[in-house]
């Protein structure tokens, strides 16, 4: 008694039935990637263009801090001269009063 093997239990024509039907399959399937493909470039789109957006904003923000600190910077310098002036006016004042 011979055993038969499965494609001698499947006709020519079946075989060609089920290739047809697996290569749809696989064209649903690609189709069904594109349509991804295609959301995944819209969203990637938009989130560049969020990401741009929101650079700008940064960028602007960043200017303004950097406006402030060059003002703190001046308000320091200004402050360390008078405190040097000051100093160096008390110093001549002691020298004159004969207190050194």
């Amino acid at each position: 008694m011979a055993v038969k093997l499965p494609r001698e239990n499947w006709p020519d024509d079946r075989l060609d039935e089920l290739n047809r039907k697996v290569d749809k399959g696989f064209e649903k399937v690609d189709e069904g990637f594109e349509k991804v493909d295609e959301r995944f470039d819209l969203a990637r789109a938009e989130m560049k263009s969020e990401v741009g957006q929101l650079r700008g904003e940064m960028n602007g923000r960043l200017e303004a801090v950097d406006g402030r600190f060059d003002h703190l910077d001046k308000k320091i310098d200004r402050l360390t001269y008078y405190l040097l002036a000051a100093s160096v006016a008390i110093i001549a004042a002691l020298i004159r009063s004969g207190a050194f």
